[in-house]
């Protein structure tokens, strides 16, 4: 992948599942606005993300989630909660 930007903004879901299409329809709408981003649009196949992390300073990833939050509540997840969160630390 040729990167024009800093930023990757990763969108991740399944387009035909409803709320889990939330992630497309926000990149969708980053370019139409020509956001300054490299913007890419997975479905269910995380295995790919791997291919896309290199050579950029930022990575955003619109994707919905499950949680105790009300529908739509937005949650920032920096890289280090996440790592920990894998890890389990």
């Amino acid at each position: 992948m040729i990167c024009m930007y800093k930023t990757l903004i990763l969108s991740l879901g399944s387009s035909i599942m409803s709320d889990d299409a939330i992630g497309h329809v926000i990149t969708q709408n980053l370019i139409k606005k020509k956001v300054k981003a490299d913007i890419i649009q997975l479905d269910t196949d995380i295995f790919k993300l791997n291919l896309f992390f290199n050579n950029h300073k930022r990575i955003i990833i619109v994707d919905a989630i499950q949680s105790s939050e009300s529908p739509g509540t937005i949650h920032v997840i920096s890289y280090l909660d996440f790592e920990k969160e894998i890890n389990g630390k």
